[in-house]
C-alpha cells in the first residue's frame, strides 16, 4: 500500500503561489514602487512567459511518457523521464517556479522580494527534491544514478 504524503510540504504549486502573495503583501511594508519601470516590468513579463513554457514542457514530457506528475507521490512514477527539457535540469518545474519567482521580483520593483525567492528556492532544494530524489532513486536505482551524474538538480 502507498504511503500518501501530507501537508502542504510536498506542494510546490500551492506553496510557490503563497510565497507570491507574500512577497506582494511585504510589498506594503517596504514601498519600493518607485523602482517599477517599464523595462523591469516587461523583462519580468517575458521570464514569466519563459518559466511557463518550461514548466509546460516538462508537463508535455511527463504525459507523454505516461507517468505521474504529482510530486507528492514520486514513488508512483513508472517511467524516468530524461529527455527534453529534462536533458538541462532534473527538476525544470522547480526552476520555472523559480524563474516565474523572480520575475515578480522585477514585477512588483522591490528587491526586497527577492529574499522570499531565495527562501523557496532552499525549502524546495532542502525538502522536497530530496524527498523526491529517495523515492526515484528507490524505484529506478541505478538508471537513476546515473541520470543525476549526467544532468544538474537545477541547471
Amino acid at each position: 500500500m502507498m504511503k500518501k504524503q501530507q501537508g502542504w510540504i510536498h506542494m510546490p504549486v500551492p506553496l510557490a503561489i503563497l510565497v507570491a502573495v507574500l512577497m506582494a503583501l511585504s510589498c506594503a511594508c517596504f514601498d519600493m514602487s518607485s523602482l517599477v519601470t517599464r523595462t523591469s516590468f516587461w523583462l519580468g513579463f517575458a521570464l514569466c512567459l519563459l518559466a511557463a513554457s518550461i514548466c509546460v514542457a516538462a508537463v508535455i514530457s511527463f504525459r507523454r511518457a505516461k507517468t505521474t506528475v504529482d510530486p507528492r507521490f514520486p514513488e508512483q512514477s513508472n517511467q524516468l523521464v530524461v529527455a527534453g527539457v529534462f536533458n538541462y535540469s532534473r527538476n525544470p518545474m522547480y526552476v520555472g517556479f523559480v524563474i516565474a519567482l523572480f520575475a515578480w521580483v522585477l514585477i512588483l520593483g522591490n528587491p526586497w522580494t527577492l529574499l522570499w525567492v531565495v527562501a523557496y528556492w532552499l525549502f524546495m532544494d532542502r525538502y522536497q527534491i530530496r524527498h523526491e530524489e529517495q523515492a526515484l532513486e528507490k524505484k529506478f536505482g541505478e538508471s537513476y544514478q546515473e541520470y543525476c551524474q549526467r544532468v544538474r538538480r537545477w541547471v
